[in-house]
């Protein structure tokens, strides 16, 4: 009675495990290429059988080498593998935006160039992926898009620095952003309580980490350097002790959404600070 029992409980479980044989349906393989707006699709008839391309979602990619150099400051390029804009998934794209070259496609969304003001980067789509393209926007959310075109997606900052130019900045990659000429935040700073550094015009409304360089330093004795988010009460310290010592530290400082931070040190004896920012973090 046992091993009919065991034989029983294979046979039983090979079964459920076995969807051909075991009475289960509603699923089919579709070796197709899936083509429309959806890479899954439902079929809401009566039959009710769903039809998945398992290939092509396995290698559907959300982004792939997104690269924007923006060395030129006049104009600069957006370059992708894959990108998914909407719905729709674009593949080998490269774009050059005139940032002053007027409205439209490939330049500025609506509106006039403005100097010292930030600007947001957008690849666009018509339907099914049609016809993409890039341009420059004012909104980080809500761009005006030119006639027919239905989908965007945000890849990145820039901050106009005068007609026809910008802030350059280095090849950025999924975010991350470096630029070619450093940007000072602080210089000499002494301040013995937490005091408030306004970085808006070196990170965008929609950074809140910024790649920085600090650099304390003592005359005398040692130097205690503390910095958090501007209205924030977690923070960290740095320490530079032995006299005339200059140190170079690279780290990550925090903003607040006003693009803020604070720091305070122990200024006693010639202790100061000097930070620069060298690129941000972008929330795409």
């Amino acid at each position: 009675m046992k091993k009919l029992f065991l034989i029983g409980m294979v046979l039983l479980l090979f079964n459920v495990g076995y969807a051909g044989d075991s009475g289960i349906t509603g699923l089919t393989e579709d070796t197709a290429p899936v083509t429309g707006d959806f890479l899954v699709t439902k079929d809401t008839s009566a039959s009710a059988t769903r039809k998945v391309n398992i290939l092509n979602c396995l290698n559907v990619q959300d982004v792939s080498k997104l690269v924007i150099n923006g060395l030129n400051g006049g104009t600069f390029v957006v370059t992708y593998d894959i990108l998914q804009v909407g719905n729709c998934s674009l593949t080998s794209g490269s774009f050059t935006v005139d940032v002053d070259g007027g409205t439209g496609v490939l330049k500025l969304d609506t509106g006039t160039y403005a100097t010292n003001t930030w600007y947001n980067i957008f690849i666009i789509c018509k339907a099914n992926g049609g016809v993409p393209s890039a341009f420059i926007s004012l909104s980080a959310t809500a761009p005006t898009l030119p006639a027919d075109y239905l989908y965007k997606r945000r890849v990145g900052s820039l901050r106009a620095t005068s007609t026809s130019a910008y802030r350059k900045f280095y090849t950025a990659r999924y975010g991350e952003v470096i630029y070619e000429n450093q940007a000072v935040a602080l210089s000499s700073g002494t301040a013995t309580t937490f005091t408030a550094v306004d970085c808006t015009t070196i990170l965008p409304p929609t950074s809140v980490l910024a790649h920085a360089e600090i650099h304390p330093y003592a005359t005398s004795g040692y130097s205690i350097l503390s910095i958090r988010a501007t209205g924030t009460t977690a923070f960290y310290r740095l320490y530079v002790s032995n006299a005339n010592l200059d140190t170079q530290v690279y780290s990550i400082i925090p903003m607040n959404t006003s693009q803020s931070f604070d720091y305070f040190t122990d200024a006693a004896g010639g202790r100061a600070v000097n930070i620069v920012i060298i690129g941000y973090i972008d929330n795409l």
